[in-house]
Formats: structure tokens, sequence, C-alpha cells
């Protein structure tokens, strides 16, 4: 089988953090100053506050990672099934998010929404370590690819469970160099 599971925002596009957190919360703080996946960890507010902000963002036009939509092609083109686990669902039903995706460009197979995880995939890739870890917990997963992010890169690895990627390039050198 030849399923990656992809999140979108870390991994596809990202977030301008600096930005966003000035329009919300008033307060200049660089990507370097988010040092958890968690912004209420990493910011000191409640979650509400992030919810509110995500909720208002998710459907906004996407500030891409080089290389996304060219890796994400040449997998399709490959046999690929391009399958999106997003927490974008927290905030957009699936059909939601796949008229975004469509609408931005950005190319998938399917969208899966919790419970949907398929037994097998060749390559899960995600900016954060607790949903790698959390999926391999109910499928069999070749590579977790840790993309590599400013919220991510304390984290330790102490079970030696992921590879680093930091951009789209080594994330197609992990996936082709194993097939």
């Amino acid at each position: 089988m030849k399923n990656l599971l992809v999140d979108i925002d870390g991994t596809i596009c990202q977030y301008d953090f600096p930005k966003l957190l000035k329009k919300y919360f008033g307060v200049a703080i660089p990507n370097s100053g988010i040092f958890t996946y968690s912004l209420e960890d990493s910011l000191g507010v409640p979650p509400k506050m992030i919810e509110d902000m995500f909720a208002k963002e998710v459907y906004e036009e996407p500030n891409m990672i080089p290389g996304a939509r060219s890796a994400l092609k040449g997998f399709i083109d490959k046999g690929y099934n391009i399958l999106i686990l997003s927490n974008r669902l927290s905030w957009m039903t699936a059909d939601e998010l796949s008229d975004w995706l469509d609408d931005w460009g950005i190319l998938y197979t399917d969208v899966l929404g919790n419970g949907e995880l398929p037994s097998y995939v060749h390559a899960h890739i995600d900016d954060s370590p607790l949903k790698l870890l959390r999926v391999d917990e109910e499928t069999i997963v070749k590579h977790r690819i840790l993309f590599t992010c400013p919220w991510n890169k304390q984290c330790l690895d102490i079970l030696g469970k992921f590879e680093r990627a930091r951009n789209w390039a080594e994330v197609r050198r992990i996936i082709n160099g194993s097939t």
C-alpha cells in the first residue's frame, strides 16, 4: 500500500505566527519564541483564545511551504495516496476542508477524520511528535517524519521513533529512498 498520511499546518503550509500573535494578542513574538506545539503552553493563555483564533484563520489563504505542492504531485504521480489528517477538522467539516484544499490547489486523495486511519501507511508526515505517536498506536507506520519547526526542535525523541525533515526535499529523500 502506498499511503502517505500528511498533516497540513506546519508541513504543507504554515501560519505566520508573529503576525497572528500581534493581531490577536498584541504581542511581538518571533517563531523561535514558540517552543512547544501547544500555543497555549508557549503563550500562557487559555485554550479558548487559541481556538477562537484558529476558528477564523483556518479559512484564510495558505502560506505554502516551499516544495510542498510539487512533492505532493510527485507522490501522486508515483501512485501514492495522499491522506490528509489535520487538526483543521476541529473547525471545518471534511467537505469544507476538501473544498479549501481544492480552492488552493493542494493535491490530496482523501481527508480522514478521527477513527478513519488505514491499517498501514508508508509514511506519516507531521510537525507534532504527539500526533505521530498517536497514529502509531493504531496504524503500522514505516516512516514517522517529523517536519522540523521551531516548536518541535526541542523534542528529544528518546525512543528514536522519528526521522527529521527540514524541507520537502528531505521528505522526498526519505520516502523515495525506501520504496
